[in-house]
């Protein structure tokens, strides 16, 4: 079961996106995520509780699940793997990093420039093998920006829905 509770949030935030929070149900989260309703329930006691959590999460896999798509849609990552495997790639980079970032026992390790370090390694992880065009490049940031745009849309709607709620 803790497998379902992690891949709901991350995989179903498009129908959130496409219908908005308010109109949204949990029936149809839990439908797109192949679980029951009761089970959606189980691990959040609210609706608000799951479409903040669809949104909430900043973790490398909600990042990656979200922009490593567009970014191969357009060329700006290899495609000499499939993209689920650069996403987990990506997603165990990024929470290696964020893990080893919190832990001060990696001080011991003596980086003097951890962000540097994490750069360094997703551009080895990521980057093509011929460089994007300007277009590409253009392109991509304005559908990640799109994207980010209407999450951020999503969320400021629940919080206003939810503040309404709690007067």
């Amino acid at each position: 079961m803790r497998l379902r509770r992690v891949t709901v949030p991350g995989q179903r935030t498009g129908l959130v996106l496409d219908h908005g929070a308010h109109k949204v149900t949990v029936s149809e989260i839990a439908r797109a995520a192949g679980v029951g309703k009761g089970t959606v329930y189980l691990y959040w006691p609210a609706k608000e509780d799951l479409i903040l959590g669809l949104f909430a999460r900043t973790t490398p896999s909600a990042m990656c699940e979200t922009v490593m798509p567009i970014h191969h849609r357009h060329g700006l990552i290899p495609h000499d793997r499939p993209l689920p495997e650069l996403t987990y790639a990506a997603h165990a980079v990024l929470t290696g990093f964020g893990v080893a970032l919190s832990d001060p026992a990696t001080a011991v390790f003596g980086v003097d420039d951890p962000d540097q370090v994490l750069a360094d390694t997703v551009a080895r992880l990521l980057e093509p093998p011929v460089a994007p065009s300007e277009q590409a490049i253009a392109a991509a940031a304005e559908e990640t920006l799109a994207v980010l745009r209407q999450v951020r849309e999503a969320v400021l709607e629940l919080i206003e829905r939810s503040q309404i709620l709690q007067q």
